[in-house]
């Protein structure tokens, strides 16, 4: 079993992260432009919340483990004003 610790971060250069956020990216943004109006161009949506998933994959495998990248991206995201609740409490 490989200790956490020994894992480097992901990078957007590995073909599995990069498909993987493209994916959840994809998926995110769909949901939020479904949601509620929209303040970025929809072709802008992607290409954002793919940044914002390698963000969080990349703290999620740090170590030691730091909130400050999740923080970052929850800040990005209200900057972007997707802050409805419904927007927000959205699961799927």
């Amino acid at each position: 079993m490989t200790d956490s610790r020994d894992v480097p971060p992901l990078s957007p250069e590995d073909p599995e992260l990069a498909a993987a956020c493209a994916a959840l990216g994809e998926r995110w943004a769909q949901a939020v432009y479904r949601t509620a109006y929209s303040p970025v161009p929809g072709a802008e949506l992607v290409p954002m919340f793919e940044g914002f998933a390698t963000q969080l994959v990349d703290a999620l495998r740090s170590a030691p483990f730091s909130a400050v990248p999740a923080e970052q991206v929850g800040a990005e995201v209200v900057e972007a004003r997707f802050t409805r609740p419904d927007l927000v409490a959205r699961q799927h």
